[in-house]
């Protein structure tokens, strides 16, 4: 028995279909995967961000006389939208070169949960000279 013109061209197309879903089943967690590592990384940088304005906030009242209280209540005010309880500030003053330096550290966080960041510290820093005495 042979089949017609329109038979053939049927299971062609079934053919085809059916190849076109195991080529998205292989490609798909490909893609859910790049997807997720876009928008991990886009989450990081937006941290990045943050905390470097923090720290140019904090040296900022440092080096117009704030106490390390002060500096650090200015960091963490900066720091939107982050746990103000793992903000880390470090201050440190170079009376040699007449510099200010603060440094926020921040753990990272993921925010799909698919990466494991756990150990993985973000840093900015941020340094101004200064005119006056520390």
């Amino acid at each position: 028995m042979t089949l017609g013109k329109e038979d053939q061209e049927r299971k062609r197309q079934s053919s085809d279909a059916g190849q076109a879903v195991v080529e998205f089943a292989l490609v798909l967690p490909l893609l859910l995967i790049l997807l997720l590592g876009i928008l991990e990384f886009g989450h990081l940088y937006s941290q990045v961000a943050i905390l470097q304005g923090a720290a140019r906030e904090g040296v900022r009242e440092a080096v117009l006389g704030g106490t390390p209280a002060q500096v650090r209540d200015r960091v963490e005010r900066a720091a939107t939208g982050l746990d103000k309880q793992k903000i880390q500030v470090i201050i440190d003053r170079d009376t040699a070169q007449r510099l200010i330096t603060v440094e926020v550290t921040y753990p990272a966080e993921s925010l799909t949960g698919f990466f494991p960041l756990e150990g993985l510290y973000l840093r900015a820093t941020a340094a101004m000279a200064y005119d006056r005495g520390p």
